[in-house]
């Protein structure tokens, strides 16, 4: 049982109203993290806006930013964000089968090296958001340009966040 509501949307704050339109148009439904977050709509607004900039179009595949995100969903232990994010993932091409076994990404043959170095980068910011090793770096480097670090990154930081919101509020999951 979640811990806030989700705000129906017929009954959200007028200045959320346009952002849950934008989801419903976008995906098919109005996630129930951006409705709760509707009670303060400044707030769901910005959120909302910082996804987009950070998930949409780029340079880096969107694709691999939503594999990015499975996986700190999964160690992060949030179903809400790996249910959503999931089913993304598979939007843009991901092979389910890949999806399912994310926790076993280093011995996954059907990933190449550029989308391994970005999975070990999420994973070790997952774990430790205080230090990325050097060899870690060196191998994003290898494979990304200045954009596309900042891209990743920023995927990885975000749903850490996302994850951590979602799961101290007990978010149901959007059906």
């Amino acid at each position: 049982m979640p811990r806030l509501p989700a705000i129906d949307p017929a009954s959200a704050p007028e200045d959320a109203k346009p952002v849950l339109e934008g989801f419903f148009k976008a995906r098919g439904n109005y996630p129930n993290m951006f409705r709760t977050l509707s009670i303060r709509p400044a707030i769901m607004r910005t959120a909302s806006e910082h996804m987009a900039a950070v998930t949409g179009p780029g340079t880096v595949p969107q694709a691999l930013k939503e594999l990015c995100i499975v996986l700190v969903s999964t160690l992060n232990s949030t179903p809400y964000c790996l249910a959503s994010h999931s089913a993304l993932a598979r939007k843009h091409g991901i092979d389910g089968a890949i999806i399912e076994s994310i926790r076993d990404w280093r011995a996954d043959t059907r990933l190449g090296p550029a989308e391994k170095a970005a999975l070990a980068v999420a994973e070790s910011i997952t774990r430790d958001p205080s230090h990325l090793p050097d060899t870690l770096w060196k191998d994003l480097r290898a494979h990304f340009d200045d954009g596309q670090i900042v891209e990743i990154v920023c995927s990885i930081g975000l749903f850490n966040y996302f994850n951590r919101v979602n799961n101290l509020l007990e978010m149901e999951i959007t059906k």
